[in-house]
């Protein structure tokens, strides 16, 4: 539901801004017009950049693992807490430090389209990709229920 109210804010102040410079533009000069469009530009792109942070890092900690699309596939993140014995337990929001280290080795996975992070999670015997392997994380399916 809060989701629903984001994106509902965010069309309502896209479509305002899109009315807003237009009207801008009759009343102003070339110039200036110019400038605010850049300003509306530049701040429109540090705020998406804001929202993409929150959801990649912090969603899933706030959400015992899950984004939106792992919730779709029926996947969860967890933290691995001894991968021999297989202990693992749901990420807490003490645990956004993990996700963003895994968001930084996640640069590594994503070499040449993505097929360094294939190579290494299929020639892993836990599955896991080289981001999860540095973070100690796991995605396994979720079967409904969070593990302690």
């Amino acid at each position: 539901i809060q989701l629903i109210y984001v994106l509902a804010a965010a069309l309502v102040g896209i479509i305002w801004l899109i009315i807003f410079l237009i009207n801008l533009s009759v009343h102003i000069s070339d110039d200036v017009y110019v400038i605010v469009l850049s300003i509306a530009g530049v701040l429109f792109a540090v705020s998406g950049f804001i929202v993409a942070i929150y959801y990649v890092i912090a969603w899933p900690v706030r959400h015992e693992g899950q984004s939106i699309g792992k919730k779709f596939q029926k996947i969860r993140l967890m933290v691995v807490e001894d991968l021999e014995t297989g202990k693992i337990r749901t990420m807490t929001k003490g645990d956004i430090g993990t996700n963003l280290l895994r968001l930084v080795f996640s640069i590594v996975d994503a070499l040449v389209f993505g097929l360094v992070g294939l190579y290494i999670m299929n020639n892993d015997p836990n599955r896991q990709r080289f981001a999860d392997q540095q973070a100690k994380t796991v995605v396994i399916k979720d079967e409904g229920k969070t593990r302690k």
